[in-house]
């Protein structure tokens, strides 16, 4: 009887919705929607919307008023935080990353079986720096036009292949099960980098010695 009065609640909500706003729909899966005629979501949401925290700077933003694009942002400027130092997001996918700060966590309490890199020198002339231009398939978008201007507006790039750095550094490698396509993390190869530097500065002592010899 419960369950029934719940029902004939909500149709009640719906026809009178339907009636005089025609902005909230309800289907027979069940799908809501808000100005959306034919939800295909559990909640199908067309136009702007705001949640709430607390007032002001507490609140999220769901609009197209930055350059006329789908935008998700917060009430103010500097302000808001995507995750938490405790629960965190384990991907995050995105094509242009714009940002401030960068940090990776590097506290020594947070490591162990700490081991100093070796012969860093020997296998960084492994690598093999390239320039490119990614593929059509990268951008995964159906609309013509719109892959055609970014094939347009995409620049020449700077960097590795990740099969090649595979082989040589597996460890800043990884295999993105969605996709079966390669990802590198260069931040981890700084490291690297700094000691292969350290150890050619090494040779580069020695030499000097010889030649004042």
């Amino acid at each position: 009887m419960k369950k029934l009065s719940v029902f004939i609640a909500l149709g009640l909500i719906v026809l009178t919705t339907n009636c005089f706003s025609q902005q909230l729909f309800i289907n027979s899966s069940g799908y809501v929607g808000i100005n959306q005629l034919a939800p295909a979501y559990n909640l199908d949401w067309s136009g702007n919307g705001r949640f709430w925290a607390v007032p002001g700077w507490g609140s999220l933003i769901f609009d197209n008023s930055w350059d006329g694009v789908a935008t998700m942002h917060p009430y103010e400027d500097w302000v808001g935080t995507l995750g938490t130092p405790t629960k965190r997001f384990n991907h995050m996918y995105t094509y242009v990353l714009h940002y401030d700060e960068l940090q990776d966590w590097s506290d020594a309490r947070l490591k162990e079986n700490i081991k100093p890199l070796e012969n860093n020198l020997e296998k960084i002339k492994l690598l093999r720096g390239v320039s490119y231009n990614m593929k059509k398939e990268f951008y995964n978008i159906s609309d013509q036009e719109m892959l055609a201007k970014a094939m347009k507006d995409s620049k020449t790039d700077f960097g590795f292949l990740a099969q090649e750095i595979k082989e040589v550094y597996p460890e800043v490698v990884s295999l993105d099960s969605a996709t079966s396509y390669y990802s590198v993390n260069y931040v981890k190869l700084i490291p690297v980098l700094i000691e292969a530097i350290k150890e050619q500065q090494v040779q580069i002592e020695e030499l000097k010695k010889q030649i004042i010899k």
